[in-house]
């Protein structure tokens, strides 16, 4: 049913994931589908990055953006990253040297 160069390329692949011929004709199938799948969604994804984008652009160029205080964006970004509420950064941390040697710069 498959072609002979097609039938000996599969047959090579079953035998290096140690599966039946059927077998890695469905895994191959299923592996080549998700990866489509995941091409189209990353294609979606970056075309409302690009529309966000643009929307953006356009407001700037009418003087629609309204600034947003550098405070809020660290916050938002702490929420985000779950670090609200978590002091911004402990005592001082000091080295302490890891040879005795000089350096040589």
């Amino acid at each position: 049913m498959l072609p002979t160069a097609l039938r000996a390329r599969l047959s090579a692949q079953a035998q290096r994931r140690s599966l039946k011929l059927s077998t890695a004709l469905r895994v191959l199938l299923d592996e080549r589908l998700c990866d489509l799948e995941a091409e189209e969604q990353l294609s979606r994804a970056e075309e409302w990055q690009r529309a966000q984008v643009w929307a953006s652009w356009e407001r700037y160029q009418r003087s629609e953006n309204r600034e947003v205080p550098w405070g809020d964006l660290q916050a938002l970004f702490d929420a985000a990253l779950g670090r609200a509420g978590q002091p911004k950064s402990g005592s001082p941390k000091t080295s302490r040297p890891t040879s005795k040697r000089k350096s040589r710069g």
